[in-house]
């Protein structure tokens, strides 16, 4: 495995904005990934902007981790990513990665292909 962080379903988090926004204190990457990520649906102010990774205890989490049933049910099961889950790629995952991209799938693939 690599350094980076991976959150359980499969994300970068060194390289993502709110986790980047964060760890840096970007104000300007705030507000730019705040109008990238903001739907009607799903309206992202500057202040969501901010993320210690869905495994944090004790730090900060992006706006939307409090709703994730992918965070909710890795959590109940232990696993360290979904990878590692006996129903990988289940209904609940198969919607998330729909939004998330590509990229988390393929790297939570290759760490179930490393079994």
């Amino acid at each position: 495995m690599t350094d980076e962080m991976t959150a359980y379903c499969g994300l970068n988090c060194n390289t993502c904005p709110a986790y980047i926004a964060r760890r840096t204190d970007d104000e300007e990457l705030r507000k730019k990934t705040a109008a990238k990520w903001s739907t009607s649906d799903f309206p992202v102010t500057p202040e969501d902007i901010n993320c210690d990774g869905c495994k944090t205890l004790e730090g900060s989490k992006y706006r939307w981790c409090e709703s994730c049933e992918v965070l909710k049910c890795a959590e109940e099961r232990g696993v360290q990513t979904c990878a590692l889950c006996e129903d990988y790629k289940c209904e609940k995952l198969q919607k998330l990665l729909q939004m998330i991209g590509e990229e988390a799938q393929q790297r939570l693939d290759s760490i179930r292909s490393s079994l």
